[in-house]
């Protein structure tokens, strides 16, 4: 494909004011363009993703040995002009993708011909979703519910349509392509309690989010409550506070806690994933005692703690 780099001489910005700014873009023909409309067009109704280097060898008309950040943002900004966005933009993205990693082509809102500045909703939401796709990756698995979780998660935030889909095509990449903590991590330090609370929130609802709690889930969450600054030992009841209501528990007797069905099935749970074996009988909790885990009265009082559950309560006479 004939393609060629235009240089742009723009304004200066605030921060130097006596410099003006030369850009870079990725310049081509009318009669190229339309070739590469069709041509996105057959991937984006085929799923969207494709290799990084690819894009860049249809673009440049040579294959990459090695991807930079101008490439890409030539890139970006040359699909944007047929409506097109790529994920991850590396102007806005957590990380760029490397060779022999996938991109997410994904058509923009109509009228949308260049890819303006994101706001900060945009980059705390795309950190969260980067949180709910590490926890989701951590058993392996992303379960549609899962998935599901994180969309309405977008969805419904304050955001442009273009904001929207934007974040949705990078959650479309984050699911293909784990993400580590490490990536975020400076995300994650100094800041607001507000914001660190919903981060952990999100976190656990999607630990929560399949019904299934598995321990490398919970590994998963530890870690982030370390970078946090959160203690790690308050995951197990912050998981349990988040499925339950306000309703007591009722005790009996013989190794055994009567619940409500929604508690019983969120202690289930969370003692499942403490590494006992937990099943129900008419209505009973009934609970083995597995060696190398922490007795269950222990277990019951850490999952009580925080949340509207009396450790007394919860636990049953031997």
């Amino acid at each position: 494909m004939a393609a060629y780099l235009q240089i742009v001489l723009e304004p200066a910005s605030e921060a130097e004011p006596h410099f003006a700014r030369i850009m870079e873009k990725l310049v081509l023909p009318l009669s190229e363009m339309e070739n590469l409309r069709r041509w996105t067009e057959g991937l984006i109704e085929s799923g969207g993703f494709l290799p990084v280097e690819q894009i860049i060898e249809r673009l440049e008309g040579a294959s990459p040995e090695k991807i930079n950040k101008r490439q890409l943002t030539g890139a970006a900004d040359a699909l944007a002009r047929l409506s097109v966005g790529m994920a991850p933009d590396p102007r806005f993205a957590l990380r760029s993708p490397k060779l022999g990693e996938p991109v997410v082509l994904f058509r923009l809102p109509q009228g949308i011909t260049a890819l303006e500045e994101v706001s900060e909703n945009y980059r705390n939401i795309l950190v969260s979703i980067a949180i709910g796709s590490f926890v989701g990756h951590a058993d392996g698995t992303i379960a549609a519910r899962e998935r599901n979780a994180l969309e309405t998660r977008i969805e419904a935030a304050a955001l442009s349509e273009s904001e929207k889909a934007r974040l949705l095509a990078n959650l479309q990449w984050m699911l293909a392509v784990p993400p580590d903590l490490a990536l975020f991590r400076r995300h994650l330090k100094d800041i607001p309690e507000s914001t660190s609370h919903e981060f952990v929130q999100i976190a656990l609802a999607m630990a929560v989010a399949d019904d299934v709690i598995d321990p490398s889930e919970i590994k998963a969450i530890e870690r982030l409550y370390k970078i946090i600054g959160l203690k790690t030992e308050d995951v197990y009841s912050d998981l349990h506070t988040l499925t339950t209501r306000s309703e007591p528990v009722q005790p009996e007797r013989n190794n055994k806690v009567v619940l409500d069905e929604r508690r019983l099935a969120s202690l289930i749970l969370v003692l499942q994933a403490m590494g006992y074996t937990a099943e129900t009988h008419d209505g009973f909790l009934n609970i083995d005692y597995k060696e190398g885990v922490q007795p269950v009265e222990a277990a019951i009082k850490e999952i009580a703690c925080s949340s509207s559950i009396s450790a007394d309560s919860a636990l049953s006479n031997k």
